[in-house]
């Protein structure tokens, strides 16, 4: 039997290099589909596999501007 490499959501924040909390906001806003919780020792836990984390990372390469913040307002925007 093959072992599958997990992660919590902490790890996988770091795997994906983006902060936690901006992994936590995608997660509740719905932006990111998460994995079930499940309990492990007691302490109720996601398991992040290969699969879940290469989800998030096409929706990272798509939607995040890595230490950039926000995308620049148009020069229409800028005026008002």
């Amino acid at each position: 039997m093959t072992r599958v490499k997990c992660y919590s959501t902490v790890q996988a924040a770091k795997l994906l290099r983006i902060g936690r909390d901006t992994l936590y906001r995608w997660l509740r806003a719905g932006k990111v589909a998460a994995p079930p919780v499940q309990e492990v020792g007691g302490v109720r836990v996601r398991l992040w596999g290969s699969k879940d984390i290469e989800h998030v990372r096409k929706y990272v390469a798509k939607h995040y501007w890595e230490g950039r913040g926000r995308p620049p307002k148009s020069a229409k925007e800028k005026r008002r």
